[in-house]
C-alpha cells in the first residue's frame, strides 16, 4: 500500500502539471464521510476545492492536504 505522500504525489501526477497553477476557490463543510480526492484517506468534514486553472479541473480535499499538496508540487 502506498504512503500518505505516495498518494498525494501519484494523485498530483494525473491532475496537474509542472508550471501549473492550483488554487483553492472554496470551503464547505459537509455532514457524514467523505473521501479526501488527493490522498484517499481520510474522512473529511472541511472539503476544499483544489483547482486546476489549466485543465478546469476540481478536487475535493481535506484540511491537511490543501496544505501539504504545496510541498509536493515545490519538489
Amino acid at each position: 500500500m502506498t504512503d500518505y505522500w505516495g498518494r498525494i504525489r501519484n494523485t498530483l501526477s494525473t491532475f496537474a502539471q509542472p508550471g501549473d497553477v492550483l488554487e483553492c476557490t472554496g470551503i464547505h463543510t459537509e455532514e457524514g464521510t467523505r473521501k479526501c480526492q488527493l490522498c484517499q484517506e481520510a474522512d473529511i468534514h472541511w472539503v476544499h476545492h483544489l483547482y486546476n486553472s489549466r485543465t478546469g479541473q476540481t478536487l475535493q480535499v481535506g484540511s491537511d492536504c490543501i496544505i501539504n499538496y504545496k510541498q509536493v508540487m515545490a519538489e
